[in-house]
């Protein structure tokens, strides 16, 4: 007499099936989101460093031989070949076929042992306007009764800053100032201000890229139709100088900032024209000596560069520039790339003076 059979073996069989295949589906799953992230932590780890490296980079490029012959006592002990900071005609040589735009560098696994790209972009902090002068001239005004040179340009001067930015930014220090009595450490203070409320997402300089055309048009205010203006391209407070906080009187009209130049009417950044002006520079500089007159040399030196007379810029300037090439003060933009992760950094560093490490960092912000 045959018995039915319920099958229940069979149906067991398939529970276990399906469990091992949901367990095997999640661990798998599990793995591949493990994989992904690791190698982005992985990039991210390694592009930090690299955007790290582009500050190094950066300072290294300002840097030249020195070609004094040591004694000869010490050219046994000396196998290596002294390098200090540029000045004068070299530096001009070296900073303004580059300032304000991209480097960009290209790395391959098989040579430089990591695939990636590393973009720098090299600036002055010398070239950009200190807001604490507003501080300065109202505790010399106080103090002394006297008001400094800036008095003289200073209606023109204000003015352009203000077609430019979209509002009174001097009334705005002016007022900012008398209720704080004390100068400013970091310019992103400002920010503390409902009219600098419109740098908010404006903090960094955005150098042009390749495409002119559209970066053009992508750094147009949509309100004003003009050119984008960054808060730390416009002003900079590193140039306090010593323990008694002496601060830069001048700014260095060889290296101004985008923002200035736009500020100015001057030619501006434009990237893909550093071969161009890396041509250009050595006709730019050949007469080049410290202690230039700008009433006398202005059209001489910089309209070749700048392609507008000392006569377009507000009347008086000139007694704010100064009149060498020795800047002390530099910062960079260090934007490095590695897979799909990019990691972006704003330094500012200065040199020391000292030949064994001929810069300092002051500060870093991570983009």
């Amino acid at each position: 007499m045959k018995h039915a059979q319920s099958g229940y073996v069979f149906v067991l069989l398939l529970l276990l099936m399906t469990v091992a295949i949901a367990l095997s589906t999640q661990i798998y799953n599990q793995n591949a989101v493990h994989s992904v992230v690791t190698r982005t932590m992985i990039n991210r780890q390694r592009a930090t460093a690299l955007a790290q490296g582009g500050i190094q980079l950066a300072m290294s490029s300002l840097l030249v031989t020195d070609t004094t012959t040591p004694p000869k006592e010490s050219q046994a002990k000396s196998k290596t070949s002294k390098r200090t900071i540029a000045s004068g005609k070299k530096m001009l040589e070296i900073l303004l076929p580059v300032i304000n735009r991209w480097q960009t560098f290209k790395l391959s696994e098989q040579v430089d042992g990591i695939d990636a790209t590393l973009n720098i972009c090299l600036m002055c902090e010398e070239g950009k306007f200190n807001p604490n002068w507003f501080f300065i001239m109202q505790e010399l005004k106080q103090t002394t009764g006297q008001e400094s040179g800036y008095i003289k340009v200073k209606k023109e001067f204000e003015q352009r800053l203000r077609d430019a930015v979209g509002f009174d930014v001097a009334g705005a220090l002016n007022r900012f100032f008398t209720e704080r009595k004390v100068p400013l450490i970091d310019v992103t203070e400002l920010l503390t201000l409902k009219e600098f409320a419109v740098f908010k997402n404006k903090l960094f300089y955005e150098p042009p890229t390749a495409n002119d055309e559209l970066e053009s048009a992508a750094q147009q205010s949509v309100t004003t139709g003009k050119k984008q203006i960054y808060l730390l391209d416009l002003f900079t407070t590193e140039d306090w100088l010593g323990p008694n906080l002496k601060m830069r009187e001048q700014i260095n009209p060889w290296f101004l900032s985008d923002a200035w130049c736009t500020i100015f009417g001057l030619h501006d950044a434009k990237q893909g024209d550093i071969k161009q002006r890396k041509a250009q520079v050595e006709a730019w500089v050949k007469d080049y000596k410290n202690g230039l007159n700008w009433l006398n040399d202005w059209n001489k030196f910089l309209k070749p560069i700048y392609a507008k007379e000392l006569a377009s810029l507000p009347t008086g300037i000139d007694m704010l520039f100064a009149t060498n090439a020795n800047p002390k003060l530099f910062s960079v933009l260090s934007y490095a790339t590695v897979g799909s992760v990019t990691q972006r950094l704003y330094a500012v560093f200065q040199a020391t003076g000292n030949a064994t490490a001929p810069f300092s960092i002051k500060k870093i912000y991570w983009i």
